[in-house]
């Protein structure tokens, strides 16, 4: 028995040496160091914050008064700048040409029928219907315009459409193919609704009238005459061709009214009391003797120079 434990022994030694032997000397392991203890410092309570008061108000704070708007500022036109001066091109040299005269102007030849002017304006103090007078309509033939007056005291007016001016001078070239006991008129100024208007008359005998036309006198009294005249008298003698042709000019220019035939100045006058624009025309009249036939060979119209 004590031989098995002493062999067992031995064996047991041997075994260890042969471990040692296989797996050397071991690393030497060092120890760590050691670490002081920290000692923590108590923790100082915080005190509690008081709790802050309401502020009272002593005195009542009034509405804010509302703004009015700002009125809106009108932008300042910024003043156009003058572009660089450059130097403009050659031009060549000017030549003169007269000057286009300002105002209204208008011609008829009567070589055709056309619708320049209106329909006839007739007008009669006799106590007869138009389905009963004798007058005949206007007619454009040849190069002339007639008027044919076959009623006693008869009036026949034609206005140039869309005529409307303040300023004109009036020229008309015309003859007397009837009695000489007649009247040749000019007009201007004349009402879109024919209720007025200026009218120089001449007659073949050379007798004149500067009138104003005004329709609300036969409206107010039927037996009143609607024409007041402004001025009147007597050409020279022969100044006015009785059967041959003659020239007319009548001058509205401002207040002031001028009438010359053949070249020579018979009337000159002011008058205010139609101081607008108005229609042009030209028209004849009869007084007891008939036929009365004038015959316009041209009708012209031109601003005052």
């Amino acid at each position: 028995m004590s031989r098995k434990v002493i062999l067992i022994g031995l064996i047991l030694v041997l075994a260890l040496s042969s471990c040692s032997f296989f797996v050397g000397k071991k690393e030497e392991v060092k120890e760590p160091a050691a670490v002081e203890p920290t000692v923590a410092q108590p923790v100082q309570k915080v005190q509690p914050v008081e709790q802050a008061q309401p502020v009272q108000v002593s005195q009542q704070v009034e509405p804010m008064q509302p703004v009015e708007p700002a009125q809106p500022v009108e932008p300042v036109p910024a003043e156009p700048v003058a572009p660089p001066p450059t130097e403009p091109p050659a031009e060549p040299a000017p030549t003169e040409q007269p000057a286009a005269p300002a105002g209204y102007t208008f011609r008829d030849d009567f070589d055709i029928a056309n619708d320049n002017f209106t329909e006839d304006f007739i007008t009669t103090t006799q106590a007869v219907t138009r389905d009963r007078m004798q007058t005949q309509p206007s007619v454009v033939q040849d190069g002339i315009l007639t008027f044919n007056i076959r009623d006693n005291e008869t009036y026949i007016y034609k206005f140039v459409k869309g005529s409307n001016t303040v300023d004109s001078v009036i020229e008309a070239k015309w003859k007397s193919n009837g009695q000489s006991m007649n009247g040749v008129s000019l007009i201007c100024r004349a009402a879109e609704d024919n209720s007025s208007w200026y009218e120089f008359r001449l007659s073949s005998q050379g007798e004149w009238n500067l009138l104003r036309y005004d329709k609300s006198i036969r409206d107010n009294d039927p037996y009143k005459n609607p024409y007041v005249t402004i001025k009147k008298g007597l050409a020279k003698l022969k100044l006015v061709r009785v059967s041959g042709d003659n020239v007319s000019k009548f001058t509205c220019a401002g207040s002031k009214l001028t009438y010359e035939v053949n070249g020579t100045k018979i009337a000159e006058t002011s008058n205010n009391e139609i101081p607008g624009g108005g229609m042009v025309g030209l028209g004849s009249m009869s007084a007891v003797y008939l036929p009365v036939v004038i015959q316009w060979d041209y009708f012209s119209v031109t601003p005052p120079q």
